[in-house]
């Protein structure tokens, strides 16, 4: 394949172009026409495997994007499952988005002036004070940033039902899940214990992590150690560390422990 300035080439992301370039895939005229690229592009996404395919995603769309077209995702306004937001999710559910103007409108009858902008008002919470839909979807942000703002209040704090007053599931979802942790005592609160993950496990989850699925012990917080004891489960966390260290490896047939001294890293096992 050529590739001229001005050509289909110039509006495709290298990484695609090298996945095809990979594959053996040509385009079927030279120079390629848009129509014709996207074709072969759809063929080699095709082809390629399932882990590629989301590096692939991962690398040309930031992670916020994808965040935010999860939570557009019919799944996250189904306010009948649970849904465990990520980090990357709950920073897109707290990012204030333009209002469209049809959903200022729609509800008619004016209730009041909004107690934040003194603009017309939409909802009216509980403790009769009234908002307009961007003032309390922005109060309600503010009270779900940490367990140190939660719950979001005006005069009372706020429950479930005046979250779904904001018409956003994403809210109510993370609402949901920052009350869940709230309601656990501190001393009794286990999170995983991967650092680069470190989300909330709540208590009927048996120490499985909503967000990666990775096991942590619930007794130590530390990673699952099965039916050894915590201690006996951290002196082989310190086995495997030292054993990382010193680039030594179990035999896949008898376990032995194999360190490489010197030369290549083929070994053969040899059975007496």
């Amino acid at each position: 394949m050529n590739h001229r300035d001005g050509d289909a080439f110039d509006r495709v992301h290298p990484d695609f172009v090298d996945l095809m370039f990979r594959l053996g895939i040509d385009p079927p005229i030279n120079p390629p026409s848009e129509d014709a690229m996207a074709r072969s592009i759809h063929l080699a996404i095709q082809m390629a495997d399932a882990i590629e395919q989301a590096e692939l995603v991962s690398r040309i769309i930031p992670e916020e994007e994808l965040a935010a077209r999860r939570l557009a995702d019919r799944d996250f306004r189904n306010l009948d499952h649970r849904i465990t937001l990520d980090e990357a999710e709950r920073l897109a559910a707290l990012r204030n988005t333009p209002e469209p103007e049809r959903q200022v409108e729609r509800r008619g009858g004016n209730i009041g002036e909004c107690l934040i902008c003194g603009e017309e008002g939409h909802v009216r919470v509980p403790c009769n004070c009234v908002y307009c839909y961007p003032c309390l979807r922005e109060l309600i942000r503010r009270g779900l940033t940490g367990l140190t703002e939660f719950p979001p209040r005006c005069c009372v704090h706020f429950r479930e039902e005046t979250i779904r007053l904001a018409e956003r599931p994403e809210l109510v979802h993370l609402f949901r899940q920052l009350q869940e942790e709230n309601e656990v005592p501190v001393p009794d609160r286990l999170y995983c214990h991967d650092p680069h993950c470190a989300a909330f496990i709540p208590l009927d989850c048996h120490g499985e992590c909503l967000i990666c699925e990775q096991l942590t012990c619930q007794r130590c917080g530390g990673r699952d150690h099965g039916r050894r004891g915590c201690n006996e489960g951290e002196i082989l966390e310190d086995v495997w560390e030292m054993m990382d260290r010193r680039r030594i490896v179990n035999c896949p047939g008898c376990g032995i422990m194999v360190q490489l001294a010197e030369a290549c890293n083929h070994m053969t096992q040899v059975f007496p």
